[in-house]
């Protein structure tokens, strides 16, 4: 009777737990937890739950050695180990991706940037602009469609694609401006749109043509000039019509939802265009508060509006001057939008003209020059660009209280700013008439002197103990920062822009969208004439796989280096990663040990470090593990002293790589699992990716393959996304050895096959470690298919290797939204 009541008692405080997991709170539930896992330490629900209510209250390294006591205990007592979803919850605490209930209530707080109530018309835009295709976003003014074709358009670049952006605006002859606006120069009489065309079938990526309703006959021609010479050019159009294009395909972008008339004050808080006028008044009014009290009138604005973003934008802006019930009422008054009945573009810009006029000179002047800027800015990016004076911090908060100037959250105590899209257009559009082409390449050219100065700023700062800070300050500027370098102008601009990538692309080399852009900058400079421009051309070309290009840049580098002290032992590092990558591994311990002798000659102690680890990832490649974590040692010694916490992760990484190749498995997966909690640890996109493919290494050595199909599917999508093909390779031939495992045969001689192409192409021999992994993968996937594997190979041989990059991340959604093994 007793046992039965316990049992009773015991079940009752678990279903408690799991609710206050489940809605908060989660102190409530580890309270109630801690006591059940004494008693019974065996039992996996138990300890599962408690280890993520630990997560969830901020303590992972807790919860890893709540789950790591019970895997010791179970297999002292009963020789077990734990089941899947044991280890599955263990990585998505390493990964800080448990979900659960926090201990605060839930508030009505919008996301302080980016789109809202936009998430699957934006999946919708970026699965239809696939290469030759043709998107017109359609809509009335106002609606948003230029934001979310940019937000597209930043996707793109920040996957490293190419894209130009031409924007018509509504005078009686626009075609001129689009020449200006790429910067070409020649016959004042020839056709501006076949100038335009000619300047853009020569290079590939997204073009956006940006509000041609005006022009649509116009644009039609461009799309179809870059049709008939390659085919492959994505063009995505906005337009409140389409340009009728017959392989055109049409999206319409509508409002965003309004609440209804009878919604509850909860409903009216989730609904987008209530959250959308939230994020503007708080900007003007942080003590904005969501009470229900507010909730009828923010309703009736949205309503009144007909949820079109711009103008809520706008109707937020007057909370600073006026109450939200009178804001509402103003709104009815004029309906302005409703029933579509007036023109919403003209409106529009007659908000924008009385918000414009009521500034001062100066004041109209800045936000003309400012307008040129894309994504967020910095205060000395706005004194550089405006010209400004010692009142020019005065100036700057003029605009920010006329609602034409954002201002963002700070930086790292850096204040930060921001043009509405819509808002910039009409700058750019005012600058033009004021200053002519004159005016806006001047502002350019100022934006690419405070990049310089930034740069070289930056550069020393990214390797030491202040390189959170600049590694943040740059990623918040790198819109401004890509439009910049993708700007065409004047030969002084673009060997400025040469500059700034010099300063920034080796320190920061994880952003594959700056390496792209990097890489166009200085493809257009030619033949470099200085050692460190040579040796970052060889990078680039190293990150492209084209070793011979890469061989020769690191060679004339060399050649140039006397004047330059780091570009000696940077080339020959990049010639060790040459013949490292191609197996060809005494030339590459010969020129890591020449890096170490000149990097030590010259005092460069981070290039010592460099030389050091370069020198290490050789004996881990040729399985000298003992040699590699000496080397590795004492290049993270040196490392930690100058305070660059990157390259230190960078070296525990090898070291971790080190002990997988030679097979300690269980000493490799602790580190990676002790590593991953690590306080102050910097993840970047490059070291998740290394992390992942680490996780699925280990874990096919310590037989869980299923665990390590999903790490080495989630590799090798990041390793996709950098643009690093090398690795693309290695991680395909894991995640080959993980289907094959998880009785998926066919799936992995896809994989198998698509990997032995990528070498075959990047020229890069598998090393001994590697070669004995997909043997056993072939003889196993010939066991299993048996007679059928000469069909199915045919089957998968010609498909692109970013359509198979596609299935896999297709197979990723899918297993996120269901735990299935991967099919492909």
């Amino acid at each position: 009777m007793i046992a039965g009541l316990e049992e009773l008692h015991v079940g009752a405080s678990i279903e408690l737990a799991s609710k206050e997991l489940e809605i908060g709170p989660v102190s409530a539930a580890l309270e109630r937890l801690q006591p059940l896992v004494c008693e019974r330490p065996l039992d996996g629900s138990i300890r599962t739950m408690h280890a993520a209510a630990l997560a969830a209250a901020g303590r992972p390294a807790d919860a890893i050695r709540s789950l790591d006591d019970y895997r010791d205990q179970l297999a002292e007592q009963t020789g077990m180990d734990p089941g899947e979803d044991i280890e599955e919850l263990r990585l998505n605490i390493l990964r800080m991706n448990v979900t659960v209930a926090s201990d605060r209530p839930s508030l009505p707080t919008p996301p302080a940037d980016g789109l809202i109530g936009r998430e699957w018309e934006l999946q919708r835009l970026q699965d239809a602009l696939t290469p030759g295709s043709i998107v017109t976003l359609t809509g009335p003014a106002g609606v948003g469609k230029s934001t979310l074709a940019r937000a597209a358009l930043a996707s793109s670049r920040r996957l490293g694609m190419a894209s130009y952006e031409l924007v018509w605006d509504t005078a009686t002859t626009p075609q001129r401006t689009l020449v200006d606006q790429l910067g070409l120069e020649g016959n004042a009489s020839a056709d501006p749109v076949e100038a335009v065309g000619d300047f853009l079938v020569r290079r590939q990526g997204v073009v956006l043509l940006d509000g041609v309703e005006n022009h649509r006959a116009d644009a039609l021609r461009l799309v179809e000039q870059l049709r008939a010479a390659t085919g492959t050019h994505i063009a995505l159009i906005t337009s409140r019509e389409p340009v009728g294009h017959p392989d055109e395909e049409v999206l319409l972008v509508e409002p965003l939802d309004r609440p209804a008339l009878d919604a509850t004050d909860g409903e009216i808080w989730e609904t987008s265009s209530v959250q959308m006028f939230l994020r503007g008044a708080l900007r003007v009014r942080p003590d904005f508060q969501a009470r229900g009290d507010t909730s009828t009138a923010v309703a009736r604005i949205c309503r009144a509006v007909d949820g079109l973003p711009l103008a809520l934008e706008l109707a937020a802006s007057s909370l600073d001057v006026q109450p939200v019930e009178r804001v509402a009422a103003k709104c009815e008054e004029l309906s302005v939008i409703v029933g579509g009945e007036h023109d919403s573009e003209e409106a529009i810009r007659t908000a924008f003209l009385m918000s414009y006029e009521r500034l001062p000179s100066e004041g109209r002047a800045l936000f003309r020059r400012l307008a040129i800027i894309s994504g967020a800015f910095s205060m000395d990016a706005a004194r550089s660009v405006g010209d400004l004076g010692p009142d020019g911090a005065e100036l700057l908060r003029s605009l920010i209280r006329a609602s034409m100037v954002l201002s963002l959250p700070s930086v790292d105590g850096h204040p930060m700013f921001r043009i509405l899209e819509p808002l910039r257009r009409f700058g750019r559009a005012e600058l033009l008439a004021h200053e002519g082409d004159e005016g806006i390449e001047r502002a350019y050219e100022r934006l690419a002197k405070h990049f310089r100065a930034f740069a070289a700023r930056a550069e020393p700062g990214l390797l030491g103990p202040e390189q959170r800070s600049w590694t943040a300050q740059t990623a918040a500027q790198l819109d401004a920062l890509l439009d910049l370098l993708y700007q065409p102008g004047n030969p002084q601009l673009r060997v400025a822009c040469g500059h700034i990538v010099n300063d920034l692309w080796w320190a920061a080399p994880t952003w594959a969208a700056l390496l792209r852009a990097a890489t166009d900058v200085l493809a257009e400079l030619g033949e470099p004439d200085d050692a460190w421009t040579a040796f970052s051309s060889g990078f680039f070309a190293l990150c492209s796989g084209a070793y011979g290009v890469a061989e020769a840049a690191f060679e004339r580098a060399l050649v140039l280096a006397d004047g330059d002290g780091r570009a000696r032992p940077a080339a020959m590092i990049g010639l060790s990663s040459v013949a490292r990558d191609l197996t060809r591994f005494d030339d590459a311990r010969r020129w890591a040990s020449e890096a170490v002798e000149e990097a030590t000659k010259r005092r460069l102690r981070w290039w010592i470090a460099r030389s050091l680890y370069s020198l290490a990832l050789v004996d881990t490649e040729t399985g000298d593990v003992a040699e590699a974590e000496r080397l590795l040692d004492e290049a993270r010694g040196i490392y930690a002293d100058l305070g660059d916490a990157t390259s230190v992760m960078e070296a525990d990484l090898t070291a971790m790589w080190a002990l997988a190749n030679d097979g300690q498995y269980e000493a490799s997966w602790s580190r990676v699992s002790a590593y991953a909690i690590l306080p102050g640890a910097v993840y970047d996109a490059e070291s998740r990716a290394q992390i992942a493919s680490l996780e699925a290494k280990n874990l096919l050595g310590l037989g869980r393959p299923e665990a390590a199909r999903v790490a080495a599917t989630r590799a090798v999508i990041s390793f996709w996304d950098l643009s690093q093909e090398f690795y693309v390779a290695r991680c395909l031939e894991l995640l080959a050895a993980a289907l094959v495992r998880t009785g998926h045969p066919e799936g992995a001689l896809q994989m198998q096959l698509a990997a032995d192409e990528l070498r075959v192409r990047l020229g890069t021999p598998r090393n001994a470690g590697e070669d004995q992994m997909c043997e056993a993968t072939l003889q196993t996937i010939g066991i299993a298919v048996g007679t059928r594997i000469e069909r199915v190979r045919r089957r998968f041989v010609g498909i692109p290797l970013d359509e198979i990059i596609d299935d896999i991340r297709a197979s990723e959604r899918r297993s996120d939204q269901e735990p299935v093994p991967v099919s492909l």
